[in-house]
């Protein structure tokens, strides 16, 4: 409550959250790895520190592997049929609405396309 010079009283009621520190994406390693092309690949991502559930994320930069897809709750998966690296920003946010720092990613995809071909036999001493 407040008074002002008049004797004019005012009154407000406000809501404060205090959110968990320090909230932190996980998985923490930014390098998720190389994966093969045409292959099928699942990852999840979480919020540690003491978020509340539900959590929510989402791409906030850069792009994800065609072919993939990234839920709100944080299952990045898919069957990518194109090489190369590909970097995005995840960001993170509870229930209480607290937002975990955002956290870039790097993920690869490669083409093997030698896995499993038989090499020519080979002479020595040619």
């Amino acid at each position: 409550t407040t008074t002002d010079s008049n004797s004019c009283q005012s009154s407000a009621e406000y809501l404060l959250t205090v959110c968990s520190s320090p909230l932190q994406i996980t998985p923490t390693l930014s390098n998720l790895g190389a994966i093969r092309a045409r292959s099928v690949y699942i990852y999840y991502f979480d919020i540690s520190g003491g978020a509340v559930s539900p959590l929510t994320f989402s791409i906030t930069n850069g792009a994800i592997p065609s072919g993939s897809s990234f839920s709100v709750d944080g299952v990045f998966n898919g069957n990518s049929t194109i090489p190369g690296q590909y970097s995005f920003t995840v960001s993170g946010t509870d229930s209480l609405t607290c937002v975990a720092p955002t956290r870039q990613y790097l993920i690869s995809v490669c083409d093997l396309a030698l896995v499993g071909q038989t090499l020519p036999a080979m002479r020595v001493g040619t």
